[in-house]
């Protein structure tokens, strides 16, 4: 108590929460950018393979740490065939994080890897070979604190990566590059505090 009045603790920062299971277009959650998405049997498809900055960009403003789990499935693709997740994207798009899977044949992988000034780069300490495949669900987990990041495939710890920085304010958006997808679903939550991570 203070001069009479009682001292009220701040309030905690709201906790962040999204789930969308994809059965239909959420358009409060979603922004949908390109011509190829479909949503059909339970998931949403993206049926074009291209190169395009076709997407599904998050409305809601992101945590700046967090822990996504989403499941999906390659489902064709061209070259390259990759699901990529990135956030901390800028408006202009020159700017971001991402994880993305690749089932491009000579070597399948999971990677962290980040885009500077409209250059992507690729760290070779962000990645490690898996036998992604055409027509395997995935259930691809991350969870990002300041600048790192922890990744988890099928349930099993694959790696830890650290940015080299992070931009507050970004956006995430989901897309395929090279790629034809079928989203099953996707949860999104503030990283607690407990959550010990990998270093």
């Amino acid at each position: 108590m203070a001069g009479g009045r009682v001292l009220t603790p701040p309030k905690p920062a709201p906790k962040f929460a999204v789930k969308d299971d994809f059965s239909k277009l959420n358009d409060t959650l979603w922004e949908v950018i390109g011509k190829g998405w479909k949503f059909k049997g339970g998931a949403l498809h993206q049926t074009t393979t291209t190169r395009d900055a076709e997407r599904l960009v998050l409305r809601r403003p992101m945590p700046r740490d967090f822990e996504l789990t989403c499941k999906y499935t390659h489902t064709g693709g061209s070259t390259y065939k990759s699901v990529t997740f990135r956030f901390d994207v800028t408006l202009d798009r020159k700017y971001a994080n991402y994880v993305y899977t690749s089932a491009h044949a000579p070597g399948p992988k999971l990677h962290v890897a980040f885009q500077r000034g409209g250059q992507s780069t690729y760290p070779v300490d962000g990645l490690v070979a898996q036998p992604i495949k055409i027509g395997t669900p995935y259930s691809l987990r991350f969870a990002v604190r300041d600048r790192l990041v922890n990744v988890w495939l099928n349930e099993k710890f694959q790696l830890a990566y650290t940015l080299p920085d992070r931009k507050p304010g970004g956006r995430l958006e989901l897309s395929g590059f090279d790629a034809t997808v079928a989203f099953d679903d996707i949860t999104i939550r503030s990283l607690p505090m407990d959550v010990k991570l990998a270093q």
